[in-house]
């Protein structure tokens, strides 16, 4: 029979290569007995504390050292995914602006427009009172 877990581990992990890594890990205990240290006086019950302690920072210092291997590594993988990018752009030529000889320009219309008007013969003036032809 499995002996039933004595914790819970709420983990918040983040892993973005070449850009973030969160490591967030929280222990809950569902179930503890401490009968056991209660029969032994403070002091060994301290001393057993920092003994704990100590294994844990040991353990921090070990993930802190493969956080700085991580960083080495992820600027890599960094460099390399910006090259990448820009390799797979493709090259854009820059030249001068050509007008389609097919379309005609804005100013084109504008300029026909101006000439349309002063060929057409002006419209006469109407006086006041006087009825709409």
């Amino acid at each position: 029979m499995e002996e039933k877990r004595k914790y819970d581990i709420v983990e918040d992990d983040v892993f973005e290569p070449g850009n973030h890594v969160k490591l967030e890990h929280t222990l809950f205990l569902n179930d503890y007995d401490i009968s056991d240290l209660l029969q032994k006086s403070p002091e060994e019950v301290r001393e057993l504390y920092y003994q704990c302690v100590n294994k844990e920072e040991n353990m921090y210092e070990i993930l802190q050292a493969g956080m700085r291997v991580w960083a080495n590594d992820a600027q890599e993988t960094r460099r390399v995914e910006l090259a990448l990018n820009q390799l797979e752009i493709a090259p854009v030529e820059h030249g001068e602006f050509q007008p389609d000889a097919q379309k005609p320009s804005v100013l084109d219309k504008i300029s026909e427009a101006k000439t349309q008007q002063k060929a057409a013969p002006a419209a006469p003036c109407k006086k006041k009172n006087e009825p709409a032809l």
